[in-house]
């Protein structure tokens, strides 16, 4: 959602084994911004090649990066990206693709911060399985960060008085500088 108009939407798929994956991009203004989905690893499915899921992923990451150098001027990714690095109370998932998809950026703010919280959390009501991991995010080149935190992490009540997260992920906001 956006309260300013998109330009030059360009939607591309990606290879996937499973599921529909593409990568949607957006001009708003002066800056250019990708978000997508990426394949995940499911640990329970076999894959019928020998990279198996982490290999999807990759693949993904690489094409992620070579739609990412045909865009000028500044650029940020957000999604869900299923990939993330270890670090202090966070399990690294499928690290190497993490790191082939953020060496195409200059930013990762959110990571970058003070005390990321984990954005796949086993905490979460609506997640069966997984570890503390961040595998949601939004980098950025040619931006400066002005600031990152985690969204959607506190339950809504429903009108019967149930409450429950809006998602099996909680989300990241990041505000840029333009």
């Amino acid at each position: 959602l956006s309260r300013e108009p998109f330009d030059d939407v360009v939607v591309v798929e990606l290879d996937g084994l499973l599921l529909r994956r593409a990568v949607l991009t957006v001009r708003i203004g002066s800056v250019t911004i990708m978000a997508t989905h990426l394949t995940a690893y499911l640990r329970n499915a076999e894959h019928p090649d020998p990279l198996g899921w982490p290999g999807e992923n990759q693949a993904q990451g690489r094409r992620l990066i070579e739609l990412a150098a045909g865009v000028p001027g500044p650029l940020i990714l957000a999604g869900d990206l299923n990939c993330g690095p270890p670090g202090p109370g966070l399990i690294g998932e499928m690290e190497e693709s993490y790191r082939t998809i953020r060496s195409a950026f200059e930013l990762n703010p959110y990571l970058e911060g003070p005390a990321p919280q984990c954005t796949w959390c086993p905490g979460n009501p609506m997640v069966t399985v997984g570890d503390h991991g961040v595998i949601d995010h939004v980098m950025a080149r040619g931006l400066r960060s002005a600031g990152s935190r985690r969204i959607f992490d506190r339950p809504v009540v429903l009108p019967d008085g149930t409450a429950t997260p809006l998602s099996d992920h909680y989300g990241v906001l990041v505000e840029f500088e333009i």
